[in-house]
């Protein structure tokens, strides 16, 4: 397997920590940190959370959502809403 053909590691990194997952097929970040490449076919969701913090703050959901689907809800929010079922 040459260089070509080794999976890459997403870019990201905060202060000195890097990143140990695989980027997403060509493009430099993995699927949590994808947000940050404006070039990558994704969009955030919309779902709403209560903070773990304080009950009464909300907190936006950072998982990221390809732009062609037709909901911009991610999985774990659309099973929240009773709107798609739990893989087994």
């Amino acid at each position: 397997m040459g260089d070509h053909d080794t999976p890459m590691i997403c870019r990201f990194q905060d202060g000195d920590r890097q990143c140990i997952q695989r980027a997403i097929v060509h493009y430099e970040y993995c699927i949590r940190h994808i947000l940050l490449d404006e070039t990558a076919p994704y969009k955030r969701c919309q779902g709403i959370t209560k903070s773990n913090s304080d009950e009464d703050t909300s907190v936006r959901c950072t998982n990221p959502i390809h732009i062609n689907r037709p909901e911009n809800l991610c999985s774990t929010h659309l099973i929240l809403l009773g709107r798609r079922t739990r893989r087994n």
